[in-house]
Order: structure tokens, then sequence, then C-alpha cells
């Protein structure tokens, strides 16, 4: 079991960083707006990570809130992106 957790930090690493790169280079504000998104996923995938780890279900509500307000983030850059006119 510890090999799957191994591979889950690992990933989340790869992840991240791949992430960062993208928030550097991306030349929209759209491609920053996807890398928050990913950013706000990788914590709600840590945090169900952690609740099985543990054997703490408060963590899966901690990802519930997690995804809530990563959702409520990324529509609010889309409702702003419409009405400025962005790409």
């Amino acid at each position: 079991m510890i090999i799957i957790y191994a591979f889950c930090i690992l990933s989340f690493v790869v992840s991240t960083l791949l992430g960062i790169l993208r928030f550097i280079k991306g030349p929209h504000q759209s491609d920053r707006v996807v890398v928050f998104d990913l950013f706000g996923s990788l914590w709600m995938s840590a945090s169900v990570i952690c609740a099985l780890y543990f054997d703490q279900p408060i963590y899966l509500d901690v990802a519930l809130l997690i995804a809530l307000v990563s959702f409520v983030g990324s529509l609010g850059a889309a409702v702003y992106f419409e009405r400025s006119g962005e790409k």
C-alpha cells in the first residue's frame, strides 16, 4: 500500500511542476485559470488520499469544500472573461 501512496505523491509533484511551467509560459489569462483549476483538483485528490491513509473521513469533507471553491472560482473567471472579451 505504501507503494501506491508513493506513486500518488510522485504524480502530484510532477503535475504541480508541469502546472507551474504552464502558469509561467501561458500566453493567455485562461491558461492561468486552467492551472488554478488543476491545483484545485490536485489539492482535492491529496485530501482524498489523506482520508484513505489516515482513515479520517473528515478529509472527504475538506475535499468537497475544495471542489466547491474551485468550481466557483472557475465559474467566476469564465464570467469575467466573457464580459471582458479576453481569450
